[in-house]
């Protein structure tokens, strides 16, 4: 079987959010026919291929870091505002179910974050979606006076949220 030339163009390497030409190389097919459909095939998927590569933060240490962050205070959250609710005059009431629930969708979100960023896809819309229920316990929290120990878990939560927008290049912030 006879190879036809098909083009000489350098090795593309996508990692993370770069893309790196390597070295010139050349590709072959065995017929004409087959080297245009290489090609039509290759023009038709790049631009999605480079497409969800952009979109992604790089996947690293810091990334991964906070997320863990944010799930860890997360739980101290939860814990201490079923603290502070259980000894106020919110206990029992539509305002506690409320923030309750505020922080199960929260908890919600941030799963499908983290379910995301584990295997490696785009994770920007649900960076958004994860502030998105962050604001409304936010919304909360400003509105009632709560315990300090509320306060400073939000406060430290808050901070890691916006350090999640900043490396998800997402502009949100608190």
């Amino acid at each position: 079987m006879k190879l036809s030339k098909v083009l000489t163009i350098g090795t593309v390497l996508v990692a993370s959010s770069a893309i790196y030409v390597i070295a010139p190389t050349q590709a072959y097919a065995a017929s004409s026919t087959q080297a245009a459909l290489a090609v039509e095939n290759l023009s038709e998927a790049m631009p999605l291929i480079l497409a969800d590569r952009f979109e992604r933060p790089a996947l690293n240490g810091s990334t991964q870091q906070i997320l863990n962050q944010i799930e860890n205070r997360t739980d101290r959250l939860r814990d201490s505002l079923d603290s502070t609710l259980d000894d106020s005059r919110l206990n029992g009431s539509n305002r506690e179910d409320n923030i309750n629930q505020f922080v199960r969708d929260f908890e919600e979100a941030t799963k499908g974050l983290r379910d995301r960023f584990d295997r490696g896809q785009r994770i920007s819309d649900n960076v958004q979606e994860v502030l998105n229920q962050a604001s409304r316990i936010d919304n909360f929290i400003r509105r009632q006076r709560l315990s300090t120990s509320v306060e400073r878990e939000w406060v430290s939560l808050r901070q890691d949220l916006n350090e999640l927008a900043r490396l998800s290049n997402v502009a949100r912030r608190f």
